[in-house]
């Protein structure tokens, strides 16, 4: 069966298996929240509120993505995001595929089936992809345009649609085409009209955004200004210093120890050159770190979900740390090989159990997560006047996707205090507020009780509503 077919086609299977193991936990994330309401507004024929408080970088193809979907949301009852939930599911999955489609185009089938087992095991690249952030679609075209260079060398055209659509989503895609573009020139003459289709293939994505950006706010750059200036707001990690300091440690909490000493030790042994297809991965691992290095520079911030294509790597070549002896025409080298990659197969399995204690956490985290998401739908219907107001942002876009209101028109109690007359959702309890409500950046974790004259009309585990009309 072609790659074309079979990836999607397993990746459609495993996602169902991992969403039934996770127990149909469904739960979609702040940022691709504001991506759904966005599209929800332009289809409505409203302006999308990119400035709100508290709003993230709009991206335009999850911006296009939630356009599209507008019909189908209808007020994003829970069950319609649950649908959305499950698209993170498949992303998360198929990166796990084309990691292995990677390995195996690279270093062969053994490689290719322990890449996908560690890069799915890992409890960063679950949480992030199993709550629909975009990072992990990016991640899939990213591995998706490695494997059709590793088919084909030099395959062109495909690979910079991938990547096209990769730097609709994340801005380090724009480097890797224009990378990508000058490897492609530096081979076999091509035609006039072909080099002039690669430029504009590689063009298009900081063209769309920017063009996008000017049509929907007024600025070109509204997005990358408004991405430093949320780093700086939530002291994020940035700059060169963020890249020596933060960034391995980062990659490190994505492998965890035993799968990150693999790859360090799968890395040494990839540059003793007996693997012809290492030089795309490692050419495209350096293009990788130079791309994200100098965006980073620019003042984006150095966080987990946009290391994760490092992480990917790491499993694909700790894969091949533990697989390559195979391969190893050297008796003495073989027998070496052989012997480490036992030690850090065992050290894998012995540390086995702390990863599944991880993946147990996450599974009843998204659980938690998921019923007060529900039980919050419930009684924002049952809110009986508005404005509605609850403690901080977290909630704002799930509010206005439900109520079919704007962003600005929620009430945010850490900024604005309880209003006069309406009705508030304030947590149950403290350890609510600590599963789900509050958000670890939240400088002010102050929440307010209602004023006296509120009257107590609903509560759940999570939540208690209280109005005042």
């Amino acid at each position: 069966m072609p790659a074309r077919l079979a990836v999607p086609m397993l990746s459609v299977a495993l996602a169902t298996v991992l969403w039934l193991a996770m127990g149909g936990a469904a739960v979609v994330n702040y940022d691709t929240l504001y991506g759904l309401l966005w599209g929800t507004q332009l289809a409505g024929g409203h302006a999308a509120e990119f400035t709100a408080a508290g709003a993230p970088t709009p991206h335009p193809l999850l911006t296009a993505a939630g356009l599209l979907a507008a019909p189908l949301l209808g007020s994003a009852s829970t069950g319609a995001l649950a649908v959305i939930a499950y698209l993170g599911y498949v992303a998360t999955c198929a990166c796990a595929v084309l990691a292995g489609l990677v390995a195996k185009r690279s270093l062969g089938v053994a490689a290719a089936v322990i890449a996908a087992l560690l890069l799915i095991t890992r409890e960063p690249v679950l949480s992030y992809g199993l709550r629909a952030y975009i990072d992990l679609p990016y991640l899939a075209l990213l591995l998706g345009a490695l494997a059709m260079e590793l088919r084909r060398p030099r395959c062109g055209t495909p690979v910079l649609w991938a990547l096209l659509a990769a730097g609709l989503l994340r801005p380090e895609a724009w480097l890797l085409s224009a990378a990508y573009l000058a490897w492609l020139l530096t081979g076999e003459p091509t035609t006039r009209r072909m080099r002039i289709q690669w430029t504009l293939l590689v063009v298009a994505a900081p063209a769309i955004w920017g063009l996008t950006d000017l049509a929907l706010t007024g600025d070109a750059l509204f997005s990358f200004q408004g991405t430093r200036a949320g780093t700086e707001r939530l002291e994020r990690p940035t700059g060169p210093g963020a890249l020596v300091n933060v960034a391995p440690r980062r990659i490190g909490e994505i492998l965890r120890l035993e799968v990150l000493a693999g790859a360090v030790a799968g890395a040494l042994l990839l540059l003793r050159g007996g693997v012809p297809q290492a030089k795309v991965l490692a050419g495209a691992t350096v293009a990788a770190a130079l791309a994200f290095g100098l965006v980073a520079a620019g003042g984006l911030p150095v966080i987990v979900r946009y290391l994760l294509p490092f992480g990917a790597v790491g499993c694909v070549v700790c894969a091949y740390a533990l697989t390559g002896w195979r391969s190893e025409r050297s008796i003495p080298i073989g027998r070496a090989w052989a012997a480490g990659a036992a030690v850090l197969a065992l050290g894998i399995v012995a540390l086995a159990p702390a990863q599944a204690q991880r993946l147990d956490r996450l599974h009843r985290a998204l659980s938690t997560q998921e019923t007060a998401v529900a039980e919050l739908e419930a009684l924002v219907r049952e809110a009986p006047c508005g404005p509605i107001a609850v403690p901080n942002r977290r909630a704002v876009p799930l509010v206005a996707l439900w109520t079919d209101s704007p962003a600005a028109s929620v009430v945010t109690t850490q900024d604005r205090g309880v209003p006069a007359k309406g009705s508030y959702l304030s947590p149950s309890s403290p350890e609510a507020a600590r599963a789900f409500i509050l958000d670890a950046r939240d400088r002010d974790r102050a929440i307010p009780p209602p004023p006296k004259d509120y009257r107590e009309l609903d509560r759940t585990t999570a939540w208690v509503l209280s109005a005042h009309c």
